[in-house]
């Protein structure tokens, strides 16, 4: 009987999915880690599943998983443009009210 998967595997499957498409998109060793991908994916497959059915339910996973890190990686620099922004405007406010004896 196979073991239970745990949510560390499924972590470790994530980091090397996303470790293996950065080194796909830098042209790094891609090997090593399409490796290690492919090896923590069959680990976490069964022996009475569709192997193919499985790796493309988990692939378009994945790929779900890629796109919305970019989109918090994306919001996170948004906000923090936006905060820095707000800063700025603050200190000039407070610039433009000392000069103007406001206070």
């Amino acid at each position: 009987m196979r073991r239970p998967t745990a949510r560390k595997d499924w972590n470790d499957l994530w980091e090397n999915y996303h470790q293996y498409k950065v080194a796909k998109d830098e042209d790094d060793d891609e090997e090593d880690y399409k490796d290690k991908y492919n090896d923590k994916l069959k680990a976490l497959g069964s022996k009475d599943v569709d192997k193919d059915g499985f790796k493309s339910k988990v692939e378009a996973l994945l790929k779900a998983l890629e796109a919305v890190r970019k989109q918090q990686d994306s919001l996170t620099q948004s906000f923090a443009t936006h905060h820095s922004k707000i800063q700025q405007l603050d200190q000039d406010k407070k610039g433009h009210n000392q000069r103007t004896g406001r206070q």
